[in-house]
């Protein structure tokens, strides 16, 4: 199996991550993103529980968990899919190329937007799980040093600090690091600009 296409199985944790094409434009106007948000909930969140994310300019990345074989075996009944791996990636498809379309309809423009395959990395123990989340959020910073990732709206960090209604497993985050005081302190003793380029 090539580097960074790990299987979906049930139960587990992934890293995912896709980009466009030549480092072009992902979300194109600011309604892309929360467009984006919406397809995501509709295709996948019957299937995956949401840890932590981030929108940026050419890529995302995710923070998932598969759902267990019980909650994913109407799906793959209905849709006659053999494994939890092939329904999953049914998904993903589906999201990718519903906005790749959409996309394309809104700047006239044509072929693929999205790099192929996405990459997909099973979490291997807890302290890559922690370093994870601080990873992904703290990357709008990596990539343009002047922005500040605590400030950054596509990513699920505000969302972790706040009490609105939301479909992440904030509760689950939040016990992990062991609240939210010590959630906000983890992020503010890492160094946003040394990020382990080994999480990727």
């Amino acid at each position: 199996m090539r580097k960074n296409q790990d299987n979906f199985l049930p139960d587990c944790f992934y890293h995912i991550f896709s980009r466009t094409n030549n480092r072009e434009r992902l979300f194109k106007q600011p309604k892309n993103y929360q467009y984006f948000l919406n397809k995501y909930d509709l295709y996948l969140s019957g299937c995956l529980d949401t840890y932590a994310y981030c929108l940026l300019r050419n890529h995302i990345h995710l923070l998932v968990k598969v759902k267990s074989e019980e909650e994913l075996l109407p799906q793959m009944t209905n849709g006659d899919f053999k494994s939890v791996h092939s329904l999953i990636s049914k998904q993903f498809a589906t999201l990718f190329g519903t906005y790749a379309k959409a996309i394309n309809k809104q700047e006239k423009r044509y072929g693929n937007l999205f790099q192929r395959p996405y990459k997909r990395k099973q979490i291997s123990n807890e302290s890559h799980f922690s370093h994870l989340v601080y990873y992904i959020h703290a990357n709008p910073t990596l990539h343009t040093p002047n922005v500040d990732f605590k400030k950054y709206k596509w990513s699920s960090y505000q969302t972790m600090l706040s009490n609105a209604k939301t479909k992440l497993a904030r509760q689950e985050v939040l016990d992990w690091f062991g609240g939210v005081e010590q959630f906000v302190s983890f992020h503010d003793r890492q160094d946003p600009l040394n990020l382990d380029s080994t999480l990727e």
